[in-house]
């Protein structure tokens, strides 16, 4: 038995999980059937194949194993013994992984207390406990506690481990995730470059977690528009990764899925579908059906024939997603929920507006019972509803919804935030067809100042709030203003077709009003 759960650790440890698996399968039976349930080995080992469960995204039995092994420890050894405090520590992940994220954050804490107390605040392990906590808070949605926990997380790993040290390179790259949700992009590309950079001098440019970070800049780039830069790095990463990796490494995979997003954003479909396909393919040799990654990239396939007009054959996509995570991880989990989410968009997608809507509803009402009212991640479903609303020309519960989303957004993200403009310029499309105008330019007005801003004038998302408001200035008979906006607009796009007749019209209206003037 000892031999089978050395094999099977050396085997994990490593990262063959699968492989892994058989010997520490027998370890445990054999160790129950030799030293029976209640045996410290006995509790090693089924805490040991629980970890593996978890692995394997199999995080209810895990739990239970987890469980049972942690409460034996801690009778036999106490609260604060290694052992005990490892087994507590990976059954806060497997909660975290599952989803529950209360019960996650509740262990968490109880880990770093004992830490903090045992070991003192600036032990390694003690700082990666806070830094997980930090993350979980993150995902939850609380922006604000999690920045100083890894501020805190920083400072310690500069001055106990050094500042080349790859877990204080992983603080700056959380950092730059928090400021990714806080929508501050130009802070999140600053911290991610700051991590690539101490990455590769002290790993060099080939190590995993050096192209990792590339990644995460990359995936930054491309939310502010700089998608040439974005596809350039990620090529790199996907050429580099694939060498020193290989082709189907799990983090080769989740390259080739980033580049494929891009060139499909970028209307490149011949080249992203293949991509797509290779990444799904290989997830499911590599990690199996079941698996969390391999269920992404069967959703990402759902979009990307979504945009190609594809709407039964991604249907098909969507609902393999939706069915694997319901199975896996239950009808509330957020990742079943974004899948709920990517179904009722196709069928918005298709005109099914009306099969579509009690989708949404769905997703909101769980959303709302698992994260809370004021969850960011709960306010997009509330714009979405709004969205579908508006697409319905159901005004008043349009306004109501993004009023709402809007009132939400502003207090949890602030007024800057890509997700608060906008809902704040399809709140103006909503007051504009309610004939409330001035209300409406006020709001669309202040989007695109503030998409101007955050992606600069000539992101397409920039443009489409500007083509917005300048139907809120036609309406208002508001000539003089509209029609230089409507001049830049056809020259930032270079869409003479589009956009030719409404600046004519602008003119014409303009010089009637003149002839009118004068001849007063």
């Amino acid at each position: 038995a000892q031999l089978l759960q050395t094999i099977a650790t050396t085997l994990s440890r490593v990262g063959l999980i699968d492989l892994a698996t058989p010997p520490q399968e027998r370890a445990l039976e054999i160790r129950q059937e030799n030293l029976g349930s209640d045996h410290f080995d006995t509790y090693f080992s089924a805490g040991m194949k629980g970890r593996l469960l978890q692995s394997q995204g199999h995080f209810d039995n895990a739990i239970q194993l987890l469980g049972l092994a942690h409460q034996a420890q801690a009778k036999m050894l106490g609260e604060e013994h290694p052992v005990s405090l490892k087994t507590l520590d990976s059954l806060g992940h497997a909660h975290h992984q599952s989803g529950n994220l209360e019960m996650a954050e509740e262990i968490y804490r109880k880990v770093l207390r004992i830490q903090e107390s045992v070991q003192g605040p600036n032990h390694p392990e003690t700082l990666s406990t806070l830094d997980k906590l930090a993350s979980l808070l993150v995902e939850n949605g609380d922006y604000e506690q999690p920045e100083e926990m890894y501020l805190k997380v920083l400072s310690g790993r500069k001055e106990h481990l050094g500042p080349l040290h790859p877990d204080t390179m992983s603080s700056l790259n959380n950092l730059g995730f928090l400021a990714y949700r806080r929508g501050n992009y130009s802070e999140a590309a600053s911290w991610f470059e700051k991590s690539h950079e101490g990455k590769r001098s002290a790993l060099g440019a080939e190590h995993p977690t050096t192209l990792t970070t590339l990644r995460n800049l990359s995936i930054t780039q491309r939310k502010v528009g700089q998608l040439d830069l974005a596809e350039d790095n990620l090529r790199e990463t996907l050429e580099v990764s694939g060498k020193v990796l290989g082709s189907e490494h799990p983090s080769t995979l989740s390259t080739m899925n980033t580049l494929a997003g891009l060139l499909r954003q970028r209307g490149n479909y011949s080249e992203a579908e293949p991509l797509y396909q290779d990444s799904l393919q290989g997830r499911r040799r590599v990690l199996g059906d079941d698996h969390a990654d391999t269920l992404t990239s069967l959703s990402n396939m759902g979009l990307f024939l979504k945009s190609q007009g594809k709407f039964a054959e991604a249907f098909d996509y969507y609902s393999e997603a939706l069915e694997g995570r319901r199975r896996i991880l239950g009808d509330d989990h957020r990742a079943t929920l974004t899948t709920l989410n990517n179904l009722a968009f196709l069928l918005k997608g298709q005109g099914n507006r009306s099969e579509s809507l009690p989708l949404f509803q769905e997703v909101l009402e769980k959303r709302t019972q698992t994260l809370g009212t004021d969850h960011p991640t709960t306010l997009i479903s509330i714009y979405n509803l709004g969205g579908i609303f508006l697409d319905m020309e159901n005004w008043i519960a349009a306004e109501q919804s993004l009023r709402r989303a809007l009132e939400g957004q502003t207090q949890r993200l602030g007024v800057d935030h890509l997700d608060t403009l906008t809902t704040m310029n399809d709140l103006g499309s909503a007051l504009r067809n309610l004939g409330q105008l001035e209300d409406s330019q006020t709001l669309c007005f202040q989007a695109y100042e503030g998409l101007k801003t955050l992606n600069g004038d000539q992101h397409p998302v920039t443009l489409a709030m500007l083509s917005n408001l300048i139907k809120t200035l036609v309406l208002q008979e508001k000539w003089e203003i509209a029609l230089p906006l409507a001049e830049n607009l056809v020259n930032e796009t270079g869409r003479e077709d589009q956009f030719f007749h409404e600046r004519n019209t602008l003119k014409l209206r303009i010089e009637s009003e003149a002839a009118k003037n004068s001849e007063n």
